[in-house]
């Protein structure tokens, strides 16, 4: 099976794992994924360079288990109205800065909404393909990127049993990945 096929069948087994998902496991989950992106070496200065906020992670979690989100809500329409490219002062945006930026815009989105855990799922993976296009050892990441997808599963199939979520997942598993070799 090619990559892309292997990543479309995992992304509608990851929409349809999330049917079942409440609202606070979603909470949850969006806590446990965001994990992986501040391992990300440009994740915070990217949203400070894009949103003009610092983010700090133990308050987003706060944040996003309490519902006080208006603040990233507000920064982050501000940043998708400067990405307009027909705007005199348009400048192209990196491709991992976009990510980055959805990445974010799905961790405060109104969880509710199974889509948006979904980005943040699909993300990681989008992130890691990034990686093995740009990479010098692309054979390492495609492997990061296969161990991604069985994790994800494990995560989905644990939330249906209602195994508590390990926060410190994705810290533990990519705790020797250097992200920033590209």
């Amino acid at each position: 099976m090619d990559a892309a096929a292997l990543i479309n069948e995992h992304t509608k087994m990851v929409q349809q794992g999330l049917l079942s998902v409440s609202a606070e496991q979603r909470k949850n989950l969006t806590n446990t994924l965001l994990g992986f992106y501040f391992l990300l070496p440009g994740f915070e200065q990217t949203l400070r360079d894009y949103l003009k906020i610092n983010i700090d992670k133990q308050n987003l979690i706060n944040d996003i288990k309490n519902d006080r989100l208006e603040k990233y809500r507000s920064a982050i329409e501000k940043c998708h109205a400067t990405f307009d490219e027909y705007a005199d002062d348009f400048q192209e945006v990196d491709r991992i800065d976009i990510l980055i930026i959805e990445a974010f815009s799905n961790a405060i989105s109104d969880l509710k909404n199974a889509a948006n855990t979904l980005g943040l799922f699909i993300g990681i993976i989008d992130i890691l393909d990034y990686y093995e296009a740009f990479s010098d050892n692309p054979e390492y990441w495609n492997n990061l990127l296969e161990n991604e997808i069985s994790y994800q599963r494990e995560l989905l199939a644990g939330l249906k049993t209602n195994e508590n979520l390990n926060s410190l997942g994705y810290p533990e598993r990519y705790e020797t990945v250097l992200f920033d070799t590209l």
